[in-house]
């Protein structure tokens, strides 16, 4: 390994070390998580591991009007409810 691949490498030794799921790319089924700390991690390509990326969630108000309004977060969303409001449907992003 050279300075630049361990460069590359840092963030991802970090995350796992902060408790944060660590992946690695295999050839044919794209991304496995990575369960515990392997010694060939340093002698791997860096690019073939990333930090597994958290799924985005919105919340969204739904009206009689039949719009709906997205909140990034639910507090937003209760705050902005009104008198038309039919209820608040989360989403959550899927990730593969």
């Amino acid at each position: 390994m050279n300075r630049e691949q361990a460069k590359e490498l840092l963030p991802i030794i970090q995350a796992f070390a902060e408790g944060k799921q660590i992946q690695y790319q295999c050839d044919t089924d794209g991304w496995e998580d990575v369960e515990s700390f392997n010694p060939t991690w340093v002698v791997g390509d860096p690019s073939s591991y990333r930090i597994k990326p958290e799924p985005r969630v919105i919340y969204v108000n739904e009206y009689k009007n039949g719009y709906g309004y997205p909140h990034k977060r639910l507090e937003q969303a209760i705050a902005s409810v009104d008198i038309d409001h039919i209820r608040t449907i989360k989403f959550v992003e899927v990730i593969e």
